[in-house]
């Protein structure tokens, strides 16, 4: 008999190990670099950020100068991606860069957020994630197979994709900004609306702290009282520990 209970297990995982490189990788560490990541550590999330869909042409620069202009123009017209002047149907509207449309970029965002930046590509990045960047999540289906069977593969092909992508940007994109609780303090600037989805910060490795964050968008941590927790904070500790990544901030 076909088990859902462990179908449901293993698509949270997914989400989650999606999460967790979001959250430590692209948005703690090379965003709003408040960690420092060795070059094994950047080894491993680049492999998990190709399998979970995250992973495009120029994307550091791309997501380092996006963010950047959404803290600075939170919730005001120029905010890439704030749900007070987008739908949700926009919101889902994420492969493209043109003015006018959510997520856009333009040069002088880049040039004002983003031209620091060194990229150093390895020979993955030339052979394997660039010219595959979009068929990473692939290397679930075999997997999924194995575990699950046909019935989990058919499952899987319709909705794994849409889970990795479009869901889960429309969830954090508009949900951030439109459901739970603000905070107060730190540098939080007019309009912004940025709330705290939930104080136990696990289904999105702390990523459900935004409110806080954008209190302290300087801070590697994301929890702030006792009663919060943020499991992304957690898993940071333990690479601290390995010495695979370093707090900075």
């Amino acid at each position: 008999m076909f088990d859902w209970y462990w179908v449901f297990v293993f698509y949270f995982l997914i989400l989650h190990c999606r999460a967790a490189v979001l959250t430590i990788y692209l948005h703690r560490g090379i965003i709003h670099e408040t960690l420092v990541i060795t070059s094994k550590a950047e080894a491993i999330f680049k492999f998990f950020a190709w399998t979970n869909c995250l992973y495009f042409d120029n994307y550091k620069k791309f997501l380092k100068a996006q963010h950047s202009k959404h803290h600075d123009e939170s919730d005001k017209p120029n905010d890439p991606h704030s749900p007070y002047y987008y739908t949700p149907k926009q919101l889902l509207d994420i492969y493209h860069n043109e003015p006018g449309r959510p997520y856009y970029v333009s040069p002088e965002d880049f040039a004002k957020y983003s031209s620091h930046m060194q990229i150093n590509e390895t020979w993955l990045d030339k052979n394997l994630y660039q010219p595959y960047q979009n068929k990473g999540y692939w290397l679930w289906y075999p997997i999924i197979f194995c575990l699950y069977g046909p019935i989990g593969l058919l499952i899987s092909i319709v909705i794994l994709r849409y889970l990795l992508t479009e869901l889960y940007l429309l969830i954090s994109n508009f949900g951030y900004h439109k459901i739970g609780y603000k905070t107060k303090g730190g540098n939080r600037r007019d309009k912004d609306q940025a709330r705290n989805v939930f104080p136990i910060g696990i289904l999105f490795a702390g990523e459900e702290l935004h409110s806080n964050h954008h209190n302290f968008p300087g801070s590697a941590k994301f929890s702030r009282r006792w009663f919060e927790f943020d499991m992304g904070w957690f898993y940071i500790k333990i690479l601290e520990k390995l010495k695979l990544v370093r707090v900075r901030h």
